[in-house]
């Protein structure tokens, strides 16, 4: 008994000490801020719906869990066997992760959710020693780019727990305990002002490499500009670096604007919601059931509207299914059909048709649809009234406003930008007779009578975030901004003006988009090819990138063909190698290729042996063999002949390695200098070599010093920076430096 009093009175003290100390690390001061800022944060992305504010589906109650995959390290396949669910992914388990999708398959919504669970608190228990997480969530399409250190002051500024002084040492003990959470969403959404540098760096600091002792700790970055970052407020940048950080986007923005980040780094890949389509239409269902009259409800089944979309709709229709944007959108234009007795001719629908025609409901209004239960977010039935007004206005206007968009760079818009775009569309451009009506309704004090808050009103411009009380709206979606910009480009004089955008970065998104959606597509993208083969436009090639990437196989075989007809090599060369991966076999004439092929290796440059050596073996692989053997080494030249051995020994035609190899001997072998020049090339690919290969490769290295092997492999590895490399041997490498740029673009995608 003795024994027994003796353990329950340490176990009472312990629990004594163990709640003292739990209740005195939490001053009632820091408590009551906390608890304000988790509600602040709560309402804040209340406000950001979903799809449409007033169907009211809740990013937490609401939220149907997404198919999540882990992609793998160094190419676009992803691993079998992934997790399949949020649940078994766990962000907990790794810190660090960026997450691609498709536009409309969720990522914002999964980051919206991953913040409301984070800030839930049941029981006593989990308040005295549960963890105190501190989320952070920021839409990146929010952060001003201009600044210094746009990321970091994003974060500050998103609430007043986190500014000043005080919110830095919170941040700071918060990243200490491991229960800092950073939600970054967005990295493709940022409006495009001269470039990405500034955010570049600080996201390259945030996701940055690990040191000794800790996979994310806080080893010295080599980047001058990211150290100059870091010591103007490394507390900030180093606590962020030890947080858990989120980052979202778009895979083909990602591809174009890379980011350097720690190998820990997790690359996930949201793949929409699967299986589980039929809970996300019940939930959108059950907000629209009791619509009209009582006695004769509208009857909408979940599992019968999936059936009717598999058998009526097609492959398009299937596959945008999966995205909880397009499932949404094609339930609520479903509701609207059936309930006006139409034909169910949602199922046909392509993407674009899909979102414009749920746009018009918008517009014309929802509510004859809707339950009588469901609660307006309008203040009242005056503006519920006059919202549907002006409905071929408001769509041409937001058109305009679309357009704007990508024109002057922006990603927000503030309530009194819009007023003020408002008035100048209708006073300058706007040929309606309701124009004057429109003008005095922008000036008065009535809010219904503005036809910038029916807009809101009706779901067309949605809460994105908040400043400082100033509410900032964006469209509900990219897919509408691109639909409805789309909509003002598709027009014979409108057309002119994106065609002369073509080598403006900031219009390559809406340029991709017209291509990939408008009637007058094939306009634009002969006048795209034709600038491409013409050498005009910078950065052209980036977009010919986006654009094979979005348009259908069709197109993209046609937009290849315009764009290799007549065209200089150099020229062409100019474009990154990479749009080489949508070449199609075998849909040219073999002859004329194989003819440029081999007047490449007789007089071109290594750009065009490579280009020109891929797309011949595509078009003809027996000839292209045959024209390297029996071409005389002699006249082909050392540096062609490297050039087509890189792109022989990258595996793309194997046949000819050998024929090369032999070829770049006989010329090596009257020359000392080409021969250790040679050497330094082989040196950096001998593990790829059979047998046969390697006892020829000895052969010439045996003559060759061991300081001069030493001082080509550094340059090599250093990627022809030029600073090794003895004066003599420099007029070589500077030829050869474009093999490099090649390699890195093609083969380590």
């Amino acid at each position: 008994m003795a024994i027994v009093e003796f353990l329950k009175a340490i176990l009472v003290r312990v629990t004594a000490a163990l709640s003292f100390r739990a209740i005195s690390s939490l001053s009632f001061s820091d408590i009551t801020s906390y608890g304000r800022y988790k509600r602040r944060l709560r309402r804040r992305l209340s406000e950001m719906p979903f799809l449409y504010q007033e169907i009211k589906l809740s990013s937490d109650s609401d939220y149907v869990e997404l198919k999540l995959i882990t992609k793998s390290d160094d190419k676009y396949s992803f691993k079998k066997g992934s997790s399949s669910g949020f649940g078994e992914i766990k962000f907990q388990e790794y810190k660090k992760a960026i997450v691609f999708g498709f536009g409309g398959y969720g990522k914002s919504t999964l980051f919206r959710n991953q913040v409301l669970r984070s800030i839930e608190w049941k029981g006593l228990k989990k308040f005295l020693f549960g963890e105190k997480i501190l989320p952070v969530f920021v839409a990146l399409k929010t952060v001003k780019i201009g600044q210094e250190h746009p990321i970091l002051d994003a974060i500050q500024s998103s609430d007043p727990y986190l500014k000043g002084g005080a919110g830095v040492r919170r941040l700071v003990h918060a990243s200490r305990r491991g229960t800092l959470r950073v939600y970054l969403d967005g990295y493709d959404e940022m409006p495009y002002i001269g470039g990405f540098d500034q955010i570049k760096k600080e996201l390259e600091i945030i996701l940055g490499e690990g040191g000794e002792g800790s996979r994310y700790g806080l080893r010295k970055t080599s980047d001058l500009g990211q150290r100059d970052l870091i010591a103007k407020r490394p507390r900030e940048y180093n606590a962020l670096r030890q947080a858990r950080v989120y980052l979202s986007t778009r895979k083909e923005f990602f591809d174009f604007y890379p980011l350097d980040h720690d190998r820990d780094v997790q690359h996930w890949v949201v793949l929409g919601i699967g299986d589980r389509r039929a809970e996300l239409v019940e939930k959108v269902f059950e907000k629209f059931r009791g619509k009209g009259n009582a006695a004769k409800p509208m009857n909408l089944d979940a599992e019968f509207f999936l059936q009717e979309m598999t058998i009526r709709g097609g492959e398009e229709i299937v596959k945008m299914s999966h995205s909880p944007l397009f499932l949404t959108v094609m339930c609520v234009v479903y509701i609207a059909q059936k309930s006006a007795g139409k034909d169910l001719e949602v199922f046909s629908y392509g993407a674009r048709q899909l979102i414009s025609t749920f746009i018009d409901l918008l517009i014309k209004g929802l509510d004859e649809y809707k339950s009588r239960e469901i609660t307006y977010s309008s203040s009242s039935e005056a503006m519920r009234q006059r919202r549907s007004l002006f409905p071929e206005e408001k769509r041409e206007f937001l058109r305009y406003l679309a357009f704007r968009y990508y024109a002057e760079s922006l990603s927000i818009f503030s309530e009194e930008d819009l007023n003020e775009k408002a008035r100048k569309y209708v006073t300058n451009y706007s040929c309606s007779k309701n124009s004057d009506e429109i003008i005095r309704g922008l000036k008065s004090v009535d809010p219904t009578a503005n036809i910038v808050k029916q807009i809101i009103s009706s779901g067309l411009l949605v809460v994105v975030d908040k400043r400082e009380s100033q509410r900032l709206f964006d469209f509900p979606h990219k897919r509408f901004r691109e639909t409805l910009a789309v909509e003002y480009f598709d027009d014979d004089e409108r057309v002119r003006e994106i065609i002369r955008m073509a080598g403006n970065s900031a219009y390559f998104e809406i340029i991709t988009s017209f291509v990939s959606q408008a009637e007058r597509s094939g306009e634009v993208l002969r006048a795209i090819a034709e600038k491409a083969r013409s050498g005009e436009g910078d950065g052209l090639g980036s977009l010919i990138g986006e654009i094979l990437t979005a348009v259908s196989p069709k197109k993209a075989k046609i937009f290849l063909s315009d764009l290799l007809s007549g065209a200089e090599a150099k020229k062409i060369c100019a474009l990154p190698l990479s749009i080489l991966d949508f070449m199609p076999p075998y849909d040219y004439t073999p002859d004329i290729i194989i003819s440029r092929f081999e007047r490449e290796l007789i007089s071109g440059d290594a750009d065009g042996v490579i280009f020109w050596s891929v797309i011949a073996y595509r078009v003809d692989p027996v000839k292209s063999v045959e024209t390297v053997k029996k071409l005389n080494p002699v006249t082909v030249g050392i540096h062609r002949y490297a050039a087509l051995y890189l792109t022989v020994q990258n595996s793309l035609f194997d046949e000819v390695g050998l024929a090369t190899f032999e070829g770049l001997m006989k010329i090596a072998s009257k020359n000392d200098l080409e021969r250790q020049f040679l050497v330094a090339i082989y040196d950096a690919h001998y593990s790829r070599l059979d047998a046969e290969k390697k006892l020829l490769f000895d052969s010439a290295v045996s003559n060759v010093r061991d300081n001069e092997l030493s001082i080509f492999y550094d340059f090599l590895s250093l990627h022809y920076s030029g600073n090794l490399v003895p004066k003599a041997f420099r007029s070589e490498i500077e030829s050869i430096k474009y093999f490099w740029r090649f390699r890195k673009i093609w083969f380590d995608r």
